[in-house]
């Protein structure tokens, strides 16, 4: 009795063991699906990468935002700095970004002066950093659409959002957020 209360023991360990991720089991027999983000700074290079249980050859969109405000605002604005894909291999992901804040400013500056929009007050040392896998608004491979879906509907987890689309329909992304320190200089 003892021998078999051990053996269904083990097995009851062996089959908590699997379902709670060992490795090699797909993301979708996990459940969720999930992105992070690492970044690092060196002068004006901005890296960006971060691991993700999505299928390999997934396209990611990174996009860097500096945040803003413009003259009678209180909430925070984003304007782009940067926008690439990258490719997931291995369970990883990884870009590089130039970031020149002065020529961002007087472009920005410049435009909202020609389109009557308030000057902008104060601008932010903190960059946004958006990663977002989309099916729909950025191609994936067949082998990709197999695992999420064209849609994304296999996507599960805090990260995933629906997105209703009038031409598209609804659709699933799979979306991380993190802001990185980058002080703002402007002579």
């Amino acid at each position: 009795m003892k021998r078999l209360l051990s053996l269904i023991t083990i097995m009851f360990l062996m089959v908590t063991f699997v379902a709670c991720g060992e490795p090699g089991v797909k993301p979708t027999e996990m459940g969720e699906y999930l992105i992070t983000i690492d970044t690092t700074v060196d002068g004006n290079t901005l890296t960006i990468s971060g691991k993700t249980n999505l299928p390999d050859d997934s396209y990611l969109a990174v996009h860097v935002d500096r945040l803003y405000k413009c003259e009678g605002e209180t909430e925070w604005n984003n304007a782009g700095l940067a926008s690439h894909t990258a490719t997931v291999q291995n369970g990883k992901y990884s870009d590089v970004a130039m970031i020149y804040s002065e020529k961002w400013y007087d472009d920005l500056s410049k435009y909202f002066l020609e389109s009557g929009i308030p000057p902008i007050t104060e601008v932010s040392d903190d960059l946004s950093i958006t990663v977002i896998f989309s099916p729909v608004r950025f191609p994936q491979s067949d082998s990709v659409y197999e695992i999420v879906g064209r849609n994304g509907e296999r996507l599960k987890g805090e990260q995933v959002e629906s997105v209703e689309d009038s031409s598209t329909g609804t659709f699933y992304v799979l979306k991380a957020i993190t802001t990185a320190y980058f002080p703002f200089s402007h002579k």
